[in-house]
């Protein structure tokens, strides 16, 4: 199985788990019994880590010999999560580092794989259908164009998708990869989800011109 579509599974068993525990919800106003209810907004929620530090670098275990990351976050980020972190340098991840912002999250993942099939597997109709957990239930699905562009002085390729999810909140994700050496690339995935209660033309924080300030937040 792909490296990506195991994240997938892995992605769709949180969300279930999360969707099964506020099963035994009642149908109480209270924000607590509405999030319980809501597994996205559940994840969106979660403690990925107080912002500590200015600068945050990402290493890989599947190549020893590759080059590590570099991440200056930007201002706006809320927090930030180095997955691996030692104790001795809290702000050095290996394989996967997480940002936090207002609604939504972006992450990092270095990993062996190819950066265009990984592209296009995530810009698919099929793939938001099929294998996000409630897929059947997302409506209003729009793609972009998979575009190759020179970003902070590396090739990448991204593309990204609207969606209305089973909540009938609007949804927009950003999907981007680049061969770091042969066989290895970092890959960057932003997503943003509208809350239910903001105002009827409320309109996405993230568009190209962010997506592209996430990625030069990145070198190596």
């Amino acid at each position: 199985m792909p490296l990506h579509s195991k994240a997938l599974t892995s992605a769709a068993a949180i969300l279930l788990a999360l969707s099964l525990a506020g099963c035994g919800s009642s149908n109480s106003d209270s924000a607590d019994s509405e999030q319980k209810a809501d597994p996205i907004a559940s994840l969106f929620a979660d403690d990925y880590g107080t912002r500590d530090y200015e600068t945050y670098t990402l290493g890989t275990t599947d190549d020893e010999t590759a080059p590590t990351l570099t991440v200056v976050p930007p201002d706006w980020v809320i927090g930030v999560a180095p997955d691996q972190a030692s104790e001795d340098d809290p702000s050095h991840g290996m394989d996967h580092l997480t940002c936090t912002f207002e609604n939504g999250n972006f992450y990092y993942t270095y990993v062996a794989d190819d950066a265009r099939s990984y592209v296009e597997y995530y810009v698919s109709e099929d793939t938001i259908i099929t294998d996000h957990l409630f897929g059947g239930r997302f409506t209003e699905i729009e793609l972009g164009p998979i575009t190759t562009e020179e970003i902070g002085g590396h090739e990448v390729l991204w593309g990204s998708y609207t969606y209305k999810d089973e909540y009938d909140r609007p949804n927009c994700a950003y999907v981007a990869a680049c061969d770091v050496r042969d066989g290895i690339v970092i890959t960057l995935t932003a997503t943003e989800s509208i809350p239910r209660d903001a105002a009827a033309d409320a309109t996405f924080f993230l568009d190209g011109a962010r997506f592209r300030e996430i990625w030069e937040a990145l070198s190596w």
